[in-house]
């Protein structure tokens, strides 16, 4: 059963209790889906980096990539499990980037978390919120 199906039936009981009309019913499953969605997410990542071994570089890719995300929008798929499996990939290769650097000289370190962090901020400061074909920009969104 797909997360949007769980989603909706859990929405649909919750509705029925809760006598709530049909348009609250699925707002309650989008917000459900987002939920359960993004749990599933962090749950999968988070315990393929503690399998690896690099749980605690991956955690601080991960909040660092999720604050940047929230100014940003971040990129969005057709699929939830394409996402998934990107989110996986780009987490755990961060981590073990971050694991890598790590063990490296902590000077370099520095100089090439300074370089990523202020390039990310700018970049961020230029093209957020970016316009997809799923999210048309409006001028609230452009501030």
């Amino acid at each position: 059963m797909s997360i949007h199906k769980i989603s909706c039936h859990i929405a649909q009981i919750l509705s029925r209790e809760l006598a709530l009309g049909e348009d609250d019913s699925e707002v309650m499953a989008y917000g459900l889906e987002i939920i359960l969605s993004s749990v599933t997410k962090l749950v999968v990542i988070l315990s393929s980096a503690y399998f690896l071994n690099i749980f605690s570089t991956t955690l601080v890719a991960l909040l660092t990539f999720s604050s940047f995300r929230l100014l940003s929008g971040g990129v969005h798929f057709s699929d939830y499990y394409r996402c998934l499996g990107f989110g996986l990939l780009i987490m755990l290769s961060l981590g073990k980037l971050a694991q890598i650097f790590i063990l490296s000289q902590t000077f370099h370190l520095l100089v090439f978390t300074f370089v990523i962090g202020l390039s990310a901020f700018l970049l961020c400061l230029k093209w957020a919120p970016a316009e997809n074909p799923n999210k048309i920009l409006t001028d609230e969104d452009t501030g």
